[in-house]
């Protein structure tokens, strides 16, 4: 009997075992099935498109931008953050720098069971009242556009008829990164039921530069 454990010996009565939001990878699947819950209340993964625009974006694309070829470094960057946060990229396609192809893409997937809809807006690409006016004709609500943050103030965020949302955000890399980090991370992890991020303040010392004289 030295072996032998005891039903409930795994944790005290009342204690949270798998709080809203994890994922369910395989020690946490461990982890239910020890205690005996063989039932689980789960969300979907948040599906999600990504798609580069602009001549700094440039790609091949059958059917969009013939002839166009080059790297779409923010769309793998996005996509690799994205399904780190537990998203699953359904579709990650350059569009070239035909800002004209913007609605063409807006339109195939605005349809789709999307959650989320990613467009990284390079030079080229549809921007500010031209893009909201797009997102608009295609019964889009805008929800807000420019926020104050540096890099990366110039990001629209819309919301299609079925829920889906759409984020517009630079393509240049620093502000593609702060927009993917603040507010592109944080509403896939909602979608998923987690727990909003409790920011840390901090005070600076001693100062980065010395005082004027």
């Amino acid at each position: 009997g030295a072996h032998v454990r005891r039903q409930g010996a795994e944790a005290d009565s009342g204690t949270e075992i798998l709080p809203a939001g994890e994922v369910l990878d395989g020690p946490r699947i461990l982890l239910a099935g020890t205690v005996g819950a063989e039932r689980l209340r789960v969300v979907s993964r948040p599906q999600v498109a990504i798609f580069g625009t602009g001549r700094d974006r440039h790609g091949e694309l059958e059917g969009y931008c013939p002839g166009n070829s080059g790297r779409d470094v923010n769309g793998s960057y996005l996509e690799m953050m994205a399904r780190t946060v537990g998203a699953d990229v359904r579709m990650n396609q350059p569009l070239g720098q035909c800002g004209d192809y913007f609605e063409a893409m807006l339109q195939q997937v605005r349809d789709l069971s999307l959650d989320m809809i990613i467009c990284s807006c390079g030079e080229a690409a549809p921007r500010g009242e031209q893009m909201m006016s797009s997102l608009r004709a295609l019964d889009a609500r805008i929800l807000f556009s420019k926020v104050a943050v540096t890099p990366g103030s110039s990001l629209i965020c819309a919301q299609f008829p079925r829920g889906s949302l759409f984020f517009g955000i630079s393509a240049e890399p620093a502000a593609m990164a702060a927009a993917c980090r603040f507010f592109l991370m944080p509403a896939l992890a909602r979608m998923q039921g987690r727990a909003a991020e409790r920011p840390v303040l901090a005070r600076l010392a001693p100062p980065l530069w010395p005082a004027a004289s």
